[in-house]
Order: structure tokens, then C-alpha cells, then sequence
């Protein structure tokens, strides 16, 4: 009797030391698998912000080249008004003299 419970103690024993490194290898497993997963998941998320950082710049870039448009324009069209404004005042100058000078024709000739 004694000889079978310490037989039993023995075989309690092994299959407790399997359970036990059975469940070191699954907690070693899982902790890989969770390394792993967490590795994925940074790549991931860096992969995803430099992605959304590319929008973002080119969105950006798309936006600074719109607002050159814009401004350039308004350059344009303040050189125009610019022209128009010069041109204007060449003719009133000019009126101006061939009046002074017409004047003086006119004084003259009396």
C-alpha cells in the first residue's frame, strides 16, 4: 500500500513537471506571438503616419502652388491696372503740353 501511493506520488509528480513546462512553452510562445504583434502593430502605425505625413505635405504643397497662382495673378492684373494708370497719365501729360504748346502758338500768333 505504501509502495502504490508513493508510485502514485511519483506519477503525480511527472505529470505535474509536464504540465509545468507545458505551460513555460505556452507562456513563452504567447509572449513571442505578443512580441511579434506589437512589433507588427508599430510598423504598422509608422507605416500609416508616413503615409498620412505625405498627404499632409502634398495637400500642403498642392496649397502653397494654388496660393502662388492666386498671387501671381493679382500681380498681374496690379501691373495692368499699373500700365493703364501710367498710360493715362502720358496722355493727360501730353495734352497737357500740346495745350501749353498750342497756347503759346495761339500767343504768338497775335
Amino acid at each position: 500500500m505504501v509502495e502504490e501511493m508513493r508510485l502514485a506520488v511519483q506519477r503525480a509528480e511527472r505529470q505535474a513537471g509536464v504540465l509545468m513546462e507545458t505551460a513555460r512553452r505556452h507562456a513563452k510562445k504567447t509572449e513571442e506571438t505578443a512580441r511579434e504583434n506589437a512589433k507588427k502593430a508599430a510598423d504598422e502605425g509608422r507605416k500609416q503616419a508616413r503615409e498620412e505625413a505625405e498627404a499632409l505635405q502634398k495637400k500642403a504643397e498642392a496649397e502653397a502652388a494654388a496660393y502662388t497662382k492666386r498671387q501671381q495673378a493679382h500681380t498681374a492684373k496690379a501691373v495692368e491696372a499699373l500700365r493703364q494708370s501710367l498710360m493715362q497719365n502720358e496722355e493727360e501729360a501730353v495734352r497737357i503740353v500740346v495745350g501749353a504748346l498750342l497756347s503759346e502758338l495761339g500767343r504768338g500768333g497775335e
